[in-house]
């Protein structure tokens, strides 16, 4: 089963807009029609709200595409979470 990861800015995404963004579908309207027909599962369940909200580790499951969400971390925060790593070493 392919795997796509998304990168999620903020607290979530509406399902119908994330098939749009991750390229399955044209338009946020067609993504709304594909959630509509049932063939969309979040975390293994069925989901037919076309705007549900999509947070950070879910998976969502179209036919046999696996979308994994992901928190955004931003380059500046992966900067300091690497330089305290490496300064911590220093120390020991």
């Amino acid at each position: 089963m392919p795997e796509l990861q998304f990168e999620l800015q903020g607290e979530y995404i509406e399902l119908n807009q994330l098939l749009k963004l991750v390229g399955l579908c044209d338009s946020g309207g067609i993504g709304k029609q594909i959630v509509a027909s049932g063939v969309v599962l979040v975390d293994g369940i069925q989901e037919l709200r076309k705007t549900a909200k999509i947070r950070k580790h879910q998976i969502v499951i179209l036919e046999d595409i696996r979308i994994k969400i992901l928190e955004f971390i931003s380059i500046s925060i992966f900067i300091l979470i690497m330089l305290s790593l490496r300064n911590n070493g220093k120390h020991k």
